[in-house]
């Protein structure tokens, strides 16, 4: 089935009355083929009057990562996921982990959904961000900061990160299990299709990649299928609605993740039925 408003990435949002502000869809990763973007769309960004984007601060300090990590990312004191696993998957997963540089006396004591959202990006991949690396967005707020263009957040970190240690746990697990049997494979396919279908401008078609995938990856699906409602769908509404009072003024440069864009929710419908013009680019 066609996903409406599923082509294009980048988009000019227009109302009568005010300058356009522009809707970009954006992929966490640190690959050159997604930052190859930046050379189309930073001209624009420098000209506007304000950078929207999911978080703002995506460099809290130390002490704050901890606190957030323990607050969200923790199972409760004396709590670990071996008391969920029998002793051959607590040495699957234990393995796994740790090819993610996460000894599982560690791992162990995180909320799956964690863990799984932790190990969705290839070892490859964490290591060029644990050399320093950006990924897209930060890059783009960097930009912002060196052209004087004010950045305004959507969401705090502190909510991303409950969304995630709400997830449902025995889903997680078995797509943790499931994945670990795959030798990690599904999470690296993944990646980059992600990679490639951004460059396309066809991100979202990565549900549906998942839908072809989910006779091979049965946990992995149905995690996938329980993440779209409270992380893309619900988030959605709310950038939309916390976004509103700024696209109105015009002028706006909007990047947040690639597939809160598309489908019948997504950012593009909500934008269109509150009054606004959107039309795709394929280049500014």
């Amino acid at each position: 089935a066609t996903i409406e408003n599923g082509e294009g990435i980048f988009w000019k949002v227009e109302k009568s009355g005010v300058p356009p502000s522009y809707l970009f869809g954006t992929a966490h990763v640190t690959d050159e083929r997604v930052l190859d973007r930046l050379a189309d769309v930073t001209p624009i960004l420098a000209e506007a009057r304000a950078l929207i984007v999911e978080v703002a601060d995506l460099n809290p300090d130390l002490s704050r990562q901890m606190k957030m990590i323990q607050q969200y990312g923790m199972l409760s004191e004396g709590e670990t996921l071996d008391n969920q696993l029998g002793k051959d998957e607590q040495d699957l997963l234990a393995a796994a982990t740790a090819a993610h540089g996460m000894p599982w006396f560690s791992a162990r004591r995180m909320r799956a959904g964690f863990l799984v959202v932790a190990m969705s990006i290839p070892a490859c991949a964490k290591l060029a961000m644990m050399r320093g690396e950006k990924v897209l967005d930060a890059r783009l707020i960097d930009f912002a900061h060196e052209n004087n263009v004010p950045v305004i957040g959507l969401e705090t970190a502190d909510e991303q990160l409950a969304l995630i240690g709400e997830l449902d746990n025995d889903k997680m697990l078995d797509a943790l299990i499931e994945s670990a049997r795959a030798g990690g494979q599904l999470a690296e396919d993944m990646y980059e299709t992600t990679i490639r279908l951004h460059q396309s401008g066809r991100i979202a078609m990565l549900l549906s990649y998942m839908e072809e995938r989910k006779q091979d990856f049965p946990a992995s699906s149905a995690a996938m299928a329980s993440f779209e409602g409270p992380i893309v769908n619900a988030r959605n509404k709310s950038m939309h609605e916390r976004a509103l009072a700024e696209m109105d003024k015009g002028g706006a440069f909007m990047a947040v993740g690639a597939l809160h864009l598309p489908g019948e929710t997504g950012l593009v419908k909500l934008f269109r039925d509150s009054g606004f013009t959107l039309t795709p680019l394929t280049k500014p």
